[in-house]
């Protein structure tokens, strides 16, 4: 049980660390979407 439960977290800690990387593209993607609106 304690070697699944360890299991979970690394599954979880993995999910959360690219989803934390996914959200950082987005948000780069869209700051540059925005500056480049503004300049034109």
């Amino acid at each position: 049980e304690v070697s699944s439960a360890t299991f979970h977290g690394r599954v979880m800690y993995k999910l959360s660390v690219e989803v934390e990387h996914y959200c950082r593209l987005s948000v780069a993607s869209t700051d540059q979407q925005v500056s480049t609106k503004s300049k034109f």
